[in-house]
């Protein structure tokens, strides 16, 4: 009568501590999801940025406020390697343009 007893006890504490052992699991599963999703986006916005290009953002607005603020740092700095970028490509195709166009007067010019 006591072994029953004691069993059901044991049984019912050990069901208990599993039930727990589930909630903290999906709790702990869940922030690590949360912290992980906006990481795996400012990874994916890494990689097409180091390829020349930025078709995806990072979300800023989603995540620890960590990582909103890394996004939203991020993407400004890409924004701004853009613009340097655009601007050192428009100033490097002008001069390719005078060169090429001074060019044909030189060689004229040079000549009798």
């Amino acid at each position: 009568m006591v072994t029953g007893r004691a069993h059901r006890i044991w049984g019912a504490l050990a069901l208990a501590g599993a039930c727990v052992l589930a909630a903290v699991a999906l709790v702990a599963f869940t922030l690590a999801r949360r912290i992980t999703r906006p990481l795996r986006t400012l990874e994916r916005a890494t990689t097409q940025l180091a390829a020349g290009r930025l078709d995806n953002p990072p979300d800023a607005e989603s995540g620890p406020p960590e990582l909103r603020r890394l996004a939203a740092a991020f993407t400004h700095t890409a924004t701004r390697l853009q613009h340097l970028s655009d601007g050192h490509c428009r100033a490097t195709g002008t001069t390719a343009r005078r060169g090429r166009n001074r060019e044909p007067r030189l060689r004229s010019a040079g000549r009798p």
